[in-house]
């Protein structure tokens, strides 16, 4: 029966994931890996999620809170400037305030 768990899989993945592997790990280790297929799997596997995962995160870029209010504010005056369009175009459509029907 092929084995399903290897004790050394939790340190093979924690070099991994903490970049250590193989430059950084016990030699002991390193020769392990070599023979064992489910610590190679390990490192194939673990190596590949945390390659792409450097590759697809990156910084947040944050606005300062000047900048922020700004937008706010300019947004509001927009709004607001569009509501009252609306009403004006209402009263032109209709100047008598009584509607057709």
């Amino acid at each position: 029966m092929t084995p399903v768990e290897c004790e050394f899989e939790s340190e093979v993945l924690a070099a991994v994931l903490e970049s250590r592997w193989p430059a950084r790990t016990d030699a002991a280790l390193v020769t392990h890996v070599a023979g064992c297929a489910i610590c190679g799997d390990i490192v194939t596997i673990a190596g590949a999620i945390a390659g792409s995962r450097d590759q697809v995160s990156s910084p947040a870029v944050i606005p300062d809170s000047g900048r922020v209010w700004w937008v706010a504010q300019r947004r509001a005056r927009l709004e607001a400037a569009e509501i009252a369009a609306r009403s004006i175009c209402a009263q032109v459509r209709d100047p008598n305030g009584m509607g057709k029907g």
